[in-house]
């Protein structure tokens, strides 16, 4: 039915529809085979466009799930082709700033107009190092102008994404985030921080203020509290007096743990590291508590090394430190003793208290440093203190670079430790100072002239009595000025000035009078003030310096260690 050319194109296109070479088939004529090239051609073409089409498919869902994202996050995307200098942005990169799309115009050359001038020279050298190879990305905070005029903060992040063979950058996409709400939050911040930093310098001052404003009237009372104790009075009149002079103890240590604390909580208080030798520190320790312990008839004890031991802190936080865990320890124990240990632990020394009282349930232990805080206290015992001992102890601690660890059992004892570091071999041999003024029974240092400078009437009066009565002899100043105007100022054998006077300062009045003598004299420097400034200016000083309220026996025992040291530096013979 077929003549032999039909029936043979027939077979070149059968052949050609199950993709076989067609061009070998015996027989085939050119227009046959042409026909089977171009059916194979299209059954190919058919198949790329399936495979592009697939392709094409996941690229869309690729670029909804994109949009999907960017959306969520609230992003806008941008492509910079810098080749051909265009950039194209998202909807939500234009409504970002209030524009419609497509209404604001994005060349490269009218950014100058976009970005703010502060921000210009920064977004601009970002970009660059990053097409440098200088930096991965591109990653900068600015502002960029908004349609109603004002500014805006964005986030913004890109990084070339196509390079031609040699390298060059060819495009670069990236996102703006808005982070407008974040930086105003942070301006803020910055402002309360501003705030905070202004009420915590006017709280250091008005502490500063009150605290020597408080002590004033405390070391008046001490004084004369003590002067009327060494009078004539009835055993009824002794029971009252003694029970005022506790009250004013009292009251003076809780006005000093309330100042203590407003004080480190503030930040004035700044650490000064100095070499202290062990034997000079529990020599210390056990002139001030040894007689508190006996009074309640506790055993108090301390081991050290026998051998030159120093550590490296600051004196004065230390034996802070030390008084709050000891008097911590003497007041809640009842029978036993207290025991403070100094002992090596590889490059430091650990400092322990121990003690034989009441214990410490478990499930305090980690409330005993919170404020306020007592155990077995419950009715709130004036006489136990405000629970602020061990609170401070734990910032004075901090501030020496320390913790401090506590072990008890219930009903058997508690430690409480922590660690100092050792001095260097050289520093541990240093000369030891007599700085401590001892708090006992009262000593009787030679019959003087003492000049007493103090502007607070009723402080002034309170050391005239106390000494009057210890058999010494006292002129009374109630200014500089009115000190060095009396010829007989310079008859005095021994000072007594407050820190802060009405027209210098003592120390100033203390360096006139040493110049008018022509030699050191011996004094000591009074003072309620807390100021930082004004407790390192004195501590520069080779006097000694007594934070009021002070009673008598710390009074006489300055004196006396003043005495010792001058007869140290005598010249032999």
């Amino acid at each position: 039915m077929f003549d032999r050319d039909q029936e043979s194109c027939c077979e070149a296109r059968a052949d050609a529809r199950a993709g076989s070479d067609v061009v070998g088939i015996a027989g085939a004529s050119p227009e046959a085979i042409r026909v089977a090239e171009l059916e194979r051609r299209i059954a190919d073409l058919e198949g790329e466009n399936t495979v592009l089409l697939s392709e094409l498919a996941v690229l869309r869902r690729a670029e909804r799930r994109l949009q999907r994202v960017l959306e969520g996050a609230d992003e806008g995307f941008w492509d910079w082709d810098i080749a051909n200098q265009r950039f194209v942005v998202s909807d939500r990169f234009e409504t970002m700033f209030g524009f419609e799309p497509g209404e604001r115009d994005y060349s490269p050359e009218k950014w100058v107009e976009y970005v703010h001038p502060d921000d210009l020279v920064r977004a601009e050298e970002s970009i660059r190092r990053h097409l440098d190879g200088r930096a991965p990305s591109h990653t900068l905070e600015l502002r960029v102008r908004t349609k109603s005029g004002g500014w805006k903060y964005v986030l913004t992040q890109g990084r070339i994404v196509s390079r031609d063979a040699d390298g060059t950058p060819l495009m670069m996409s990236g996102t703006h985030i808005d982070i407008s709400a974040r930086k105003e939050a942070e301006a803020r911040l910055v402002e309360a921080l501003k705030q905070a930093e202004k009420a915590s310098r006017d709280k250091s001052r008005f502490l500063a203020s009150a605290s020597h404003d408080l002590r004033q009237p405390m070391q008046a009372i001490r004084l004369l509290v003590d002067s009327l104790g060494r009078t004539a009075l009835d055993a009824e009149q002794k029971r009252i007096c003694h029970y005022i002079n506790a009250s004013a103890h009292e009251i003076g240590g809780l006005l000093n743990a309330l100042l203590d604390i407003s004080k480190l909580d503030s930040g004035m208080v700044r650490p000064d590291s100095e070499t202290i030798q062990v034997y000079s520190l529990v020599s210390k320790i056990d002139a001030e508590f040894s007689a508190i312990a006996v009074g309640k008839s506790l055993r108090f004890n301390l081991c050290f090394p026998f051998g030159e031991m120093a550590v490296r802190s600051d004196g004065k936080l230390l034996m802070s430190l030390m008084g709050n865990l000891i008097g911590n320890a003497i007041k809640y124990t009842d029978s036993g003793g207290i025991l403070v240990s100094v002992r090596r632990r590889g490059r430091h020394a650990l400092v322990q208290v121990w003690d034989t009282g009441c214990g410490i349930a478990p499930e305090h232990l980690d409330s005993i440093f919170d404020e306020y805080f007592q155990v077995g206290n419950p009715e709130r015992d004036r006489t136990k203190g405000l629970g602020l001992g061990l609170a401070i102890a734990r910032r004075i601690a901090a501030l020496l670079n320390t913790s401090i660890v506590c072990r008890s059992r219930l009903g058997q004892g508690s430690v409480f430790e922590f660690l100092l570091p050792l001095a260097d071999a050289r520093e541990r041999k240093a000369p030891r100072r007599v700085e401590h003024v001892p708090a006992g029974p009262l000593h009787r240092p030679a019959s003087r002239h003492i000049a007493v400078v103090e502007d607070d009437t009723m402080v002034a009066m309170a050391a005239t009595l106390a000494l009057e009565s210890c058999g010494m002899t006292v002129t009374r100043y109630a200014s500089a000025e009115a000190a060095l105007a009396d010829p007989a100022l310079l008859s005095a054998d021994f000072f007594i000035v407050d820190l802060r006077l009405p027209d210098m300062n003592g120390i100033e009045l203390l360096d006139i009078v040493q110049r008018l003598v022509g030699q050191p004299v011996k004094a000591v420097i009074m003072t309620g003030d807390t100021a930082v400034k004004r407790i390192e200016m004195v501590r520069a000083t080779s006097w000694q310096v007594l934070f009021k309220p002070i009673d008598l026996a710390a009074l006489l025992a300055a004196i006396e260690i003043e005495d010792a040291k001058a007869l140290a530096l005598a010249p032999p013979g």
